[in-house]
């Protein structure tokens, strides 16, 4: 009898150490998913070239976190190039008006959308990268080069060479508030909940895996006394 306590009691142990173990690989499996290796002889190397054509003439680049991709602006061809990182190649091209002449690029985190400097026609294209597709037009000074989002206020800073103007460009809505009171201002401006993220999404498998492993436990130790008294 007393022999079979004690095999139960190590069994139980084991089992909890063996379960701690998997949670703290898995947890490390999962954060570190699809973490690229680092060659450090490659630094300050070009590592890979992506060809975007006769004519394209690329000139501004941005980063979409919601969907890991490569915004790049083509002047030469009224084109932004859509890049999927993962294997350097060019997955979709979305084409603007015939005279765009796109420079600068900036993703907007407020509400998802990707902005366009179009220096040929004195305006800002604005894309979707949802569905890869100009959704809308802001008339802006004249020839605008470079653009700059600020988190702080929701507006977009757009350098405009032909006019030697900064327009402001209002995104998102605005929020203020007066004595306790919120008020909300340019609400006609649409907004978009932004996708989850891998690394969210990694990082709320992981937590929920620790949970389980950890009820687990507990309940092993609750059974381990029983047992003992």
């Amino acid at each position: 009898m007393w022999l079979s306590r004690v095999f139960s009691v190590r069994l139980s142990i084991i089992l909890v150490i063996v379960l701690v173990i998997l949670t703290l690989l898995t947890a490390s499996a999962i954060a570190f998913e699809g973490a690229e290796a680092k060659d450090p002889s490659n630094i300050g190397q070009v590592i890979a070239t992506i060809p975007l054509g006769p004519g394209a003439s690329p000139w501004g680049v941005a980063y979409d976190p919601s969907n890991g991709y490569i915004y790049v602006t083509g002047y030469g061809l009224n084109t932004v190039y859509v890049i999927n990182p993962a294997n350097n190649t060019v997955i979709a091209t979305i084409s603007l008006p015939a005279g765009s002449e796109p420079k600068g690029i900036v993703y907007d985190p407020s509400n998802g959308y990707i902005y366009v400097a179009d220096f040929g026609s004195d305006s800002i294209s604005v894309i979707n990268p949802t569905t890869n597709t100009v959704i809308g037009t802001i008339t802006v000074g004249s020839q605008p080069v470079e653009m700059v989002y600020d988190p702080s206020n929701g507006h977009l800073y757009v350098t405009c060479f032909g006019s030697n103007t900064v327009s402001v460009v209002a995104t998102a809505p605005t929020t203020t508030t007066t004595k306790g009171t919120t008020t909300t201002t340019n609400t006609s401006v649409n907004t978009i909940i932004p996708a989850i993220t891998t690394a969210t999404s990694t990082a709320l498998i992981a937590g929920i895996v620790v949970i389980i492993v950890a009820l687990v436990a507990v309940a092993a130790i609750i059974a381990l006394r029983r047992r003992r008294k």
